[in-house]
């Protein structure tokens, strides 16, 4: 895998039933707190809200995942809000679904397909991206192998984090594309001033 999907603005998605409405809220986060603190917001600002159900994915892998009914039966709406994000391979994402009742009660099938396609309708909205997987490459060279360094970079299209210049060297954090990330190593390493202080 050296790439993975995810959306780089939030989306909106809607569906009524029996006098409910379900809005869906799509957003990207980075890390589970970003996530919780999004869920807060939507709680605040839709407090007279019956529920506040959501599925949230972390990791390109899809390692990190978390869902929440938030009182509905077990698996009628945090697992479908889920599933539609992993049907999308969505990673990097949070999608809210916030209930207002109608009064009339839909069933498990009913609820399913409600925080379902509410999800969906919210996929179907977003700007959907392809991000290629970066890993982090930490070097020390000589002075006179910096711009042999930077040259390497621009080629690889791989990004500079960082340096740091000490009397003698100069240290590089970069990240490189994990697509091309060896090829980038092995064209540095044709240079023997210029050290490998870890591989990620």
């Amino acid at each position: 895998m050296s790439s993975y999907k995810t959306i780089n603005q939030p989306s909106e998605g809607i569906y009524k039933e029996k006098g409910s409405k379900f809005f869906a809220y799509l957003c990207p986060i980075s890390t589970e707190e970003q996530g919780r603190e999004l869920l807060k917001e939507y709680k605040k600002k839709y407090f007279d809200a019956r529920h506040h159900c959501y599925g949230m994915i972390l990791g390109h892998d899809m390692a990190f995942q978390k869902s929440s009914d938030d009182g509905e039966p077990a698996h009628t709406a945090g697992t479908p809000i889920l599933n539609r994000l992993k049907g999308a391979e969505l990673c990097y994402v949070i999608c809210i679904v916030v209930r207002f009742f109608g009064g009339t009660k839909l069933g498990v099938p009913g609820l399913i397909e409600a925080y379902k396609t509410a999800t969906e309708d919210a996929i179907n909205n977003a700007s959907i991206i392809e991000v290629e997987i970066k890993e982090e490459i930490n070097l020390v060279t000589d002075y006179l192998s910096v711009n042999e360094v930077m040259r390497a970079l621009k080629i690889f299209d791989a990004e500079l984090v960082h340096q740091n210049y000490t009397d003698a060297e100069v240290e590089f954090k970069i990240n490189a594309k994990i697509s091309n990330k060896q090829e980038l190593i092995n064209l540095l390493s044709k240079n023997y001033k210029i050290r490998f202080l870890e591989e990620s």
